[in-house]
């Protein structure tokens, strides 16, 4: 199992948490740095416990070629990436390849571990705005699927911009999924059925509660 106290680790949803910044040797990239937490609920751990887990990683996301197009009218910020970001996905996601570690302890203390291939998408919300204004969009909605020494997985979760851009976090849920998991199918392309799904459950604010051990419905054949 991934940890000697969650037993099958396909029951258990991982929570990752942490900030993003940009990354000043590539304009296509940003870093995502924080920690992650295993629950048995669907439901995101309380900060405390983010912040009291030992379980950091260190995250880089490349965004896709085209996904982003420099503003030439303002100077560019720390966080101009990931304005753009947001901007960007009014009109359609942003696909980005994330890769690096995180910690994890399977009972001889921690050891970096990584995935070896992690797709993510960042999707506008239909609620995460106000008055429809996109400079006001307080989250995206992220999805995103991978695979690992353990698994498949797939994940859901949001990027909040606080405070105006001032801070961005990302807190994206992770559920270890079996090879015959219809909801997986690949990396390639976003996956529409989950995006139809959250909305139609008004569940877009918190979207790892979509991410139930087994699908809710079996697939049309």
């Amino acid at each position: 199992s991934i940890a000697p106290d969650m037993g099958d680790w396909r029951e258990t949803l991982f929570f990752w948490r942490g900030d993003l910044s940009s990354v000043s040797d590539g304009f296509q990239q940003v870093a995502w740095e924080g920690t992650w937490v295993g629950s048995g609920k669907l439901e995101a751990p309380d900060a405390k416990e983010f912040t009291e887990s030992t379980n950091k990683f260190e995250q880089k996301f490349k965004i896709g070629e085209g996904s982003l197009v420099k503003s030439k009218e303002k100077e560019s910020s720390d966080n101009d990436q990931l304005s753009l970001m947001f901007n960007r996905s009014t009109e359609s996601p942003v696909k980005a390849f994330c890769s690096g570690y995180y910690l994890l302890d399977n009972g001889e203390g921690h050891e970096k571990h990584g995935d070896d291939t992690h797709a993510c998408w960042f999707i506008r919300s239909s609620s995460g705005s106000v008055s429809g204004n996109r400079e006001n969009q307080s989250y995206l909605i992220v999805l995103a699927r991978g695979e690992n020494e353990f698994g498949r997985f797939i994940s859901a979760g949001k990027l909040e911009r606080i405070d105006g851009g001032l801070k961005y976090t990302l807190t994206l849920a992770r559920r270890y999924v079996t090879d015959k998991d219809k909801r997986w199918k690949g990396t390639a392309n976003l996956p529409q059925d989950t995006i139809r799904d959250l909305v139609e459950r008004q569940i877009e604010s918190t979207p790892w509660v979509g991410l139930t051990t087994k699908p809710l419905f079996k697939s049309r054949k």
